[in-house]
């Protein structure tokens, strides 16, 4: 019964990725450089924007920290062939959900 417990919530503690792409580039390498600006920064004016993402709570999550988001972001950018993400909006743990929250934008600087 534990045992089972513990399997479900391993299989729904991955946070959610809603995203919505309107172009895409050849993938950049796994290690590549993905520079995140945050809510005060400014978007560099030669940015293409390739798509828009939301990363919300899967279900009983442990690894929903800003830090895991940000990760899983920078991936989603490589594959777009995004080397930017902007954080759009940032939702902080609160009594009802104990995950972070971030909507942003995946950018590419023209070469």
């Amino acid at each position: 019964m534990v045992l089972t417990f513990l399997v479900v919530c391993h299989m729904s503690c991955k946070p959610v990725f809603i995203s919505s792409i309107q172009s895409e580039y050849e993938a950049l390498a796994y290690d590549e450089e993905v520079i995140v600006l945050q809510l005060n920064e400014t978007i560099p004016k030669e940015s293409i924007v390739l798509g828009e993402a939301k990363l919300r709570d899967g279900g009983f999550s442990l690894r929903c920290n800003k830090e895991a988001l940000i990760d899983l972001a920078k991936q989603q950018a490589r594959r777009w062939g995004g080397n930017i993400i902007k954080i759009t909006k940032d939702k902080e743990p609160n009594f009802w959900d104990s995950c972070h929250r971030l909507n942003l934008q995946i950018l590419r600087t023209k070469p």
